[in-house]
């Protein structure tokens, strides 16, 4: 039953105010509001919070805000990059690690914005609910505009870096500094399996987690590797197989070679995890499931599914046509590579055309 708390004051969130019903519910909105309005107030986003502003609010408009805060702020890094004085350098690189916290309270508020709405749910108030729902999702827009903003930032970094390494080397924060030289020389090993070939990182690669640096290949595999590991026993009945990152760039995005040379000159399939799942390929469940890179700025992930007879393509900031086109290009690629499997590996499915499907999942991370 839907109620109202006279006592109560307004909670703005994004775009309209709300007067929370009486109990915790209160609490739980009073703090969000709050919550929400601090990270804004971090970032430098627009928050619309007078009746003016209310009264014009779009969506769209408030992008294009969003967008021209983002763009400011990245001309705003750059200028002091390239100005020469040293104190603005080191002001960038704080801006690195405030991101950092900035990141964490935004997974924070996303998880908020959800306990709010199931709260609302399950003490019966729709209406309610719905709004909160709505800011939720406005939210995640601007959690969008932010993710862009701290990957524009680390390529306006490392760009600067390449220009000036000798600056940049100096300049980097001193917990970083301090684990580089703690861990200078170190290698881990993980070994090979039936699966996966052996991978070697070092230090330089667990690096890539500090502050707001990105996931590299060789972490990306090592990963992969983890993964495959579990099922390299020979009564293991896995019908998945996770590709690395090598596979993926040859033979998917941007597919450097020709799909043929998955086979060797007896016929014969190199990879790994393709090998060994070769006993498993009649199976209806087998899967296939690698990391694909955008712009060499941008993970995202492949999955050809037989089962479903779907090729599906999941990105936390899918949208736009170049986007677009890069999943069609993958799509096409994988569609390449399961025709090369069938031909090596299975006349059953040989005499039978399958007809895939795309499909895209989008998510805004959490």
């Amino acid at each position: 039953m839907e109620s109202r708390n006279t006592n109560a004051a307004e909670v703005i969130l994004i775009s309209e105010a709300v007067l929370p019903p009486p109990g915790i519910l209160t609490t739980c909105l009073n703090d969000l509001g709050e919550s929400v309005q601090h990270w804004f107030l971090e970032t430098g986003f627009p928050l619309p919070q007078s009746e003016a502003e209310l009264a014009n609010f779009t969506i769209e408009g408030w992008l294009e805000d969003l967008n021209k805060a983002m763009t400011a702020k990245s001309q705003y890094h750059w200028k002091n990059l390239i100005s020469g004085d040293l104190e603005s350098y080191q002001l960038i690189i704080d801006e690195r690690a405030r991101f950092g916290n900035i990141e964490v309270h935004r997974k924070v508020l996303l998880d908020m914005f959800l306990g709010a709405v199931k709260s609302c749910q399950a003490e019966g108030h729709s209406s309610l609910a719905e709004i909160i729902s709505y800011q939720h999702s406005l939210f995640r827009r601007a959690s969008l505009v932010f993710l862009a903003m701290t990957q524009s930032l680390e390529r306006t970094i490392n760009s600067w870096k390449d220009m000036y390494p000798s600056v940049g080397d100096a300049l980097l924060s001193k917990r970083i500094q301090i684990s580089v030289l703690q861990g200078a020389g170190k290698e881990y090993t993980f070994p090979k399996t039936t699966w996966n070939d052996e991978y070697i990182i070092n230090h330089d690669d667990l690096n890539c987690m500090l502050s707001l640096k990105w996931l590299n290949s060789n972490l990306i595999n090592v990963f992969i590797s983890k993964l495959n590991a579990k099922f390299s026993h020979p009564n293991s009945q896995q019908c998945v197989a996770y590709l690395d990152t090598n596979f993926a760039y040859h033979y998917i995005l941007p597919a450097s070679k020709p799909h043929n040379t998955l086979k060797n000159s007896e016929g014969e399939i190199r990879s790994k995890p393709l090998k060994a799942l070769k006993p498993r390929f009649e199976n209806q469940n087998i899967r296939l499931i690698f990391p694909l890179n955008m712009n060499n700025t941008h993970w995202f992930v492949g999955l050809i599914c037989r089962a479903s007879s779907t090729m599906q393509i999941f990105d936390s900031l899918e949208g736009g046509s170049t986007n677009t086109q890069v999943y069609q290009t993958a799509y096409e690629n994988m569609q390449q590579v399961w025709k090369v499997l069938v031909e090596a590996w299975s006349d059953t499915l040989s005499n039978h055309k399958q007809r895939w499907k795309l499909e895209i999942h989008s998510k805004a991370s959490q």
